[in-house]
């Protein structure tokens, strides 16, 4: 696996036939957190028959997954969590 996009389908389709509580609502889109160009995928999250919205955020640094998750019950509550990846900021060390 050599980018965030990558690995988000990679785990889209793993999810997808472990039957898993967590499924991927479309394709991973890319967008912007503290500068740096990383993936997103949507996805719904089952727990104890309820259904919650999540996020999952990747891509490769230095050779490492780096990997968020969010979730919140509704999609407005996960758009907050979204907004919030904005205050995130990488150090230059990290280039």
């Amino acid at each position: 696996i050599t980018s965030g996009e990558e690995f988000l389908k990679f785990s889209a389709k793993l999810f997808q036939r472990m039957q898993a509580p967590l499924q991927a609502t479309g394709p991973p889109v890319e967008m912007s957190v503290g500068g740096r160009r990383v993936w997103r995928m949507d996805l719904t999250m089952r727990v104890d028959n309820n259904f919650n919205r999540a996020s999952e955020i990747a891509t490769i640094e230095k050779g490492y997954l780096l990997i968020f998750v969010l979730s919140s019950p509704d999609q407005t509550g996960l758009e907050d969590l979204l907004q919030n990846m904005n205050s995130l900021h990488f150090s230059r060390s990290s280039e």
